[in-house]
């Protein structure tokens, strides 16, 4: 249904990542078995070395306060209603676009069925008298209203 599903969980991943900053250091250590450990604080007795993250560095900004977290979540909020909104539209458009070519294949079907079979065609003039139209001219609309439908129908 959805044109872009891996949209939402981006976004939602996005905020969560925005909101929890990651931890200021990051330990490492190796334990008796001489398995390799990560963690957020030093094990007691163990020697670790400790790990720089982005977020302990200098050039990183300071957290976020709740009002910019607010602000960059409802941004985030907007600009995802925005696209459903856009996809709304598209669609609107598309399905009235899809009733007009319905009914105009509708009208030249029923103007086939009705003029097929008829004896003769004519034409109205500017005075509105009828005017015949010879055999050629009928069998060749007739011709061009078949095309037209077979083509658009």
């Amino acid at each position: 249904m959805h044109a872009r599903p891996w949209l939402r969980p981006l976004l939602l991943a996005s905020l969560v990542i925005l909101t929890f900053p990651l931890p200021a250091a990051v330990y490492k250590w190796v334990d008796e078995n001489g398995k390799v450990h990560y963690g957020s604080k030093p094990p007691s007795g163990k020697q670790a070395t400790e790990i720089r993250t982005p977020a302990a560095t200098e050039s990183q900004p300071a957290p976020a306060s709740d009002l910019q977290r607010k602000s960059r979540r409802k941004k985030i909020l907007e600009a995802y209603e925005a696209e459903r909104q856009e996809k709304r539209e598209a669609k609107a458009k598309e399905q009235a676009e899809q009733q007009k070519v319905a009914e105009r294949c509708a009208k030249a079907r029923d103007w086939l069925k009705r003029e097929d079979g008829a004896p003769s065609l004519y034409k109205k003039d500017e005075a509105g008298n009828r005017q015949y139209l010879s055999t050629e001219d009928r069998t060749e609309l007739v011709k061009k209203m078949r095309t037209y439908v077979r083509k658009h129908c």
